[in-house]
């Protein structure tokens, strides 16, 4: 039987909403009722204890985001699992949907987005606010797939220096290999002369008439 638990609490800055189980067909509708439920202001989803996120689930998450981006509100996934966390690189929304390793560093990067809204707001340009929003998140994931590309080409060197290292040995034991039916083909034709010879010797001579 799928299992499916979601429970909300209030910090001062924002709602958290603990996340545990798995998330498909079967408990969707369960989902959906508890996000809806959380008021419109920042939320953070602690999701470390998710066994599964279906692609109806992903859809959840992203309305949820749209009715708080409706009201200036941020959504901001916190500890996601590797199922949750591998869901959202398969799919590409980890570029939209921004992560945090605990809920202690999603509240402070909602805590810095606060203030950094505040002051633009302070000099009247709300309008600026989702830029500056979407320049820290879009740093940040600049950032994590400059890390990732930087491994995936450091493990490509590594494969293709194995692979000429492999190659040349595969070249060094051919040429060995060659090397050595020389010389047993020389053996076999010393041996045979060798024998011819002794027999020529063991061979009678005919007496001259």
């Amino acid at each position: 039987m799928t299992y499916l638990l979601v429970k909300h609490r209030y910090d001062a800055c924002a709602t958290l909403v603990t996340i545990v189980g798995e998330v498909d067909l079967a408990t969707v509708a369960q989902f959906r009722e508890r996000l809806d439920t959380a008021p419109d202001c920042d939320a953070v989803l602690e999701m470390s204890d998710v066994a599964l996120l279906s692609a109806v689930g992903l859809r959840v998450l992203l309305d949820l985001q749209d009715r708080l981006a409706a009201v200036g509100a941020w959504l901001v996934l916190a500890a996601p699992a590797h199922p949750v966390r591998r869901v959202l690189d398969v799919t590409g929304l980890d570029l939209r949907l921004p992560m945090e390793s605990t809920v202690e560093d999603a509240l402070v990067l909602l805590g810095t987005v606060v203030r950094e809204q505040r002051t633009i707001a302070a000099d009247g340009r709300l309008q600026d606010a989702d830029r500056c929003r979407s320049s820290v998140v879009g740093d940040a994931v600049a950032a994590t797939h400059a890390v990732k590309s930087g491994l995936m080409q450091e493990q490509a060197v590594i494969l293709r220096v194995g692979a000429a290292a492999v190659k040349q040995a595969s070249a060094e034991l051919t040429a060995h290999a060659t090397a050595l039916r020389l010389q047993a083909q020389a053996v076999r034709a010393s041996a045979e002369s060798c024998r011819r010879r002794g027999g020529d010797r063991s061979r009678p001579s005919t007496p001259a008439t």
